[in-house]
């Protein structure tokens, strides 16, 4: 579009317009109010096109610099919020378009400019509120019945919905990772899990990557508790995964073998560290670790004469231990 000059009140009116044009097209991405009078820890507002209960809404998130909020309000209320807003407390306001944006911008002298942005393509914006998450397990894999996550019917389980998050979480991260690595094909892959505990993880890891590349790796999970390992082992032949197998074993035992994924989470005391030796020397493409307890370091703290009166208490001396062991 061609720049447009003009005064405060009418630059606002065709703003307004021009937003209102955009929401009934559905070419609205997204608003944006910048350089804003309202707090000085605000450092600006988005506007987002939603539906509610089938009407129109706009989502108003507020960037802070420590925090984010959002609210959802009515699109007349939005309005009206916005030409009290406008030219005033948000001397600048972009609509970010399907194709193109648009820009407008209040001087000190009460004008407003109006002009238009980059021709860069983009989707449109989803228009449910209540937009579905993102899983990266299906939550009708047997194992997960198996398991204890999920119900019969494939549903998960409410007591265990923190381990459904978790396994869901830990895949997205691996995922990632797995993009990112100089490995093309992981259908072959070596992957090892020391302390696999009952297995959640593991069985999650191997069914991720046999789906992927529609090939099953050879996945060992190491667990020293024989109960444990008998179950998932059962598990593993019951749900057809040839090639996932689990073994009564500790860290430090034996030759480092060759290994293309290895993972260590929250192996207790050094055990991380020695899976990261064992990872290092057995090459591994991937190595994803996370530090268990303090029990190691805890006992060599000596504490500085200056945090004697902090450090003191049990609860404070236990963070130090746990963030030392974490870096």
């Amino acid at each position: 579009m061609k720049p447009l000059n003009c005064e405060a009140a009418q630059g606002l009116s065709r703003f307004l317009e021009l937003l209102q044009e955009h929401l009934r097209q559905g070419t609205l991405v997204k608003a944006v109010l910048a350089d804003l009078r309202l707090d000085p820890d605000l450092s600006r507002i988005t506007l987002r096109p939603v539906t509610v209960r089938g009407d129109a809404h706009l989502a108003v998130g507020y960037s802070y610099k420590t925090r984010d909020e959002t609210r959802t309000l009515p699109m007349a209320e939005t309005l009206l919020w916005l030409s009290n807003t406008l030219g005033t407390h948000a001397l600048a306001a972009h609509l970010i378009l399907t194709q193109g944006e648009i820009h407008a911008k209040w001087d000190k002298k009460g004008r407003c400019l109006i002009s238009g942005g980059q021709t860069t393509l983009r989707p449109p914006p989803a228009p449910d509120h209540n937009r579905s998450k993102k899983r990266w397990v299906d939550s009708s894999r047997p194992w997960l019945r198996e398991l204890g996550i999920t119900d019969p019917s494939g549903k998960p389980i409410p007591s265990m919905a923190h381990k459904w998050k978790q396994i869901n979480r830990f895949i997205e991260i691996v995922n990632g990772a797995l993009v990112e690595s100089d490995k093309e094909n992981w259908s072959d892959a070596s992957i090892i899990d020391f302390g696999a505990g009952k297995g959640y993880l593991t069985f999650a890891l191997h069914d991720h990557i046999a789906t992927a590349f529609s090939a099953e790796p050879r996945t060992l999970g190491i667990e020293i508790r024989p109960q444990l390992v008998e179950m998932c082992n059962g598990i593993a032949q019951d749900v057809g995964f040839s090639k996932l197998r689990f073994e009564v074993g500790e860290l430090g035992s034996g030759a480092p073998p060759a290994v293309d994924l290895l993972i260590a989470l929250h192996a207790c005391d050094v055990a991380t560290d020695m899976a990261l030796g064992m990872g290092i020397k057995g090459r591994a493409n991937i190595i994803v670790c996370s530090p268990c307890c303090h029990k190691e370091i805890r006992p060599q703290m000596e504490t500085p004469d200056e945090l004697a009166d902090i450090l003191r208490y049990g609860v404070h001396a236990g963070a130090m231990a746990e963030m030392l062991t974490d870096t």
